[in-house]
């Protein structure tokens, strides 16, 4: 599977200031067993990058979110469109994909 030219994700930080990331599954097709931003692939060729944000969100944590846009970047092979959300209710996540979350503080991080 080719990754998609455009994507984005969510950098959803508590009021402690860590990061929650998801857990892909050992079978993902990007990325297996790894921990990453939620977010994924803009569908839809006439998606705008804050439709495909919420509809992620919807999909992976199973919550209606309307996130911050942050910022775009682009390299040789995709172009990446990054929000910002601060969530602190864990009980409220219902993960729909992934193997697992947690947050985590930013000395952890790569």
């Amino acid at each position: 599977m080719k990754p998609r030219l455009y994507n984005v994700e969510c950098i959803i930080y508590n009021k402690k200031g860590e990061i929650l990331l998801q857990k892909k599954t050992l079978d993902a097709p990007f990325y297996p067993g790894g921990w990453l931003l939620f977010g994924g692939g803009i569908d839809k060729i006439r998606e705008r990058p804050i439709e495909a944000i919420k509809r992620e969100l919807k999909e992976e944590l199973g919550l209606e979110l309307t996130p911050k846009f942050y910022q775009a970047e682009q390299d040789e092979d995709r172009m990446v469109f990054t929000f910002t959300l601060q969530f602190n209710n864990m009980e409220r996540i219902k993960l729909m994909e992934g193997g697992g979350f947690a947050f985590f503080d930013k000395s952890e991080l790569e």
